[in-house]
């Protein structure tokens, strides 16, 4: 029988972004994989044991294999850009579409999940890539060891690496040109009433799986000092700290007092509107550190609330912020549902840079592990929710 794993695949590569640098690490969690590979740089993966590790410097190539796509121009009539509802979509520099917008860019079945990203505000010609995002990026994959198994019919190797390497490199701007994010309507909400009438009767319940606020934490216990006095933004019920995560002090801001009670890991709790009042009601420098969860893509002055946050943290303290793909449907941004989920890291990261607050960038996911067998929605989705994250530091 052919040896299996379980493994978590890593991706580590680095991006240029406004005159610094952001490191990124994707990961996927693959169950049951064939640990044989015909590549040079895979030679090594069928003598692995649990807990080793085989690491290597590539490119998406030789990853991959060879690579389709080019960066071109198509005119403008070639688009058919619109939304599932019909509304007209405004092409916009440095995004990613659907290549089923644009005719002649679906040539075979395959090409149907395919994204183009545009390089240039759309005039009679505009210029896409075609290419993998990932093209043009040195790279280092680590493939751990986590179980050795002895199931049949294992996932071929080759299948991991196509969807371990299918969103990465999307959060990363184009050869650092600004992606353009804007528009009229960016930060409308379906449902446009004041927040604490929404928030005001609690929800007391988890808005990840377990599975996945372990995944959080575990990013958080990497990011956040011990020993130090945090402000978990917008919180509610869990904070979603790593278990083993020491503090002085945890503060939450939220809106709802019964939801921030109930959660056990708050030292104290403050009611604030951030949508509404934007100052963040703690003194300058106050914390050490800063965590919001699964909240983000709901401030409709994203940059004036980060600024905030930059001022009542301390230099060089750290800001992390983590999503998955739940929201509340009429509370979230247009902007946020119209992004790919690596796309959001990119507008996370553009929001960071526009306080002016923040430096030592870096992003994080992690895809594709189990979802708990307790959970009410295992019989219907076999995966746990995904984690994206971005962590920046105050600027000294």
């Amino acid at each position: 029988m052919q040896k299996s794993a379980d493994l978590t695949i890593v991706l580590e590569w680095e991006s240029v972004f406004s005159g610094g640098v952001i490191r990124h690490r994707d990961a996927l969690f693959a169950p049951n994989v064939a640990l044989w590979h015909e590549a040079d740089w895979a030679r090594d993966i069928r003598r692995l044991n649990p807990g080793e590790c085989v690491e290597a410097r590539l490119s998406i190539e030789t990853l991959l294999g060879p690579m389709s796509g080019a960066i071109s121009e198509i005119h403008t009539d070639a688009f058919k850009p619109q939304f599932r509802n019909g509304e007209a979509m405004t092409l916009r520099t440095g995004r990613f579409y659907p290549s089923l917008l644009c005719n002649g860019l679906v040539k075979h079945p395959e090409d149907r999940a395919k994204l183009f990203r545009t390089l240039g505000s759309p005039q009679k010609m505009v210029k896409i890539d075609t290419r993998h995002p990932l093209t043009d990026y040195a790279l280092t994959i680590k493939v751990h060891c986590e179980k050795i198994r002895e199931d049949g019919s294992p996932t071929p190797f080759y299948v991991v690496l196509h969807k371990l390497a299918a969103g990465p490199g999307i959060q990363a701007r184009h050869r650092n040109i600004e992606t353009d994010f804007s528009s009229d309507d960016a930060y409308a909400r379906p449902e446009g009433g004041a927040d604490p009438y929404f928030y005001a009767l609690p929800r007391l319940t988890a808005h990840l799986d377990s599975r996945a606020q372990q995944a959080v934490g575990a990013f958080y216990r990497e990011v956040l000092p011990e020993h130090g006095h945090l402000l978990d933004l917008m919180s509610s019920l869990h904070s979603n700290l790593d278990g083993g995560q020491s503090y002085k002090s945890l503060t939450g801001l939220g809106l709802n007092a019964e939801e921030m009670a109930s959660n056990q890991e708050l030292t104290n709790a403050v009611i604030a509107d951030l949508n509404k009042g934007r100052a963040i009601p703690f003194s300058d420098c106050a914390f050490d550190g800063a965590i919001c969860t699964v909240s983000v893509d709901y401030l409709i002055h994203p940059v004036e609330t980060l600024s905030e946050v930059g001022r009542i943290l301390k230099a060089g303290a750290p800001f992390a912020a983590t999503y998955s793909n739940r929201w509340f449907p009429t509370k979230v941004t247009k902007l946020w549902t119209e992004l790919h989920p690596f796309e959001r890291l990119g507008l996370l990261a553009t929001y960071l840079h526009e306080t002016g607050c923040f430096r030592d960038l870096e992003t994080y996911s992690i895809r594709g592990l189990p979802r708990p067998p307790d959970d009410p929605y295992s019989d219907q989705i076999a995966e746990s929710d995904p984690i994206f994250a971005i962590a920046a530091r105050k600027a000294i």
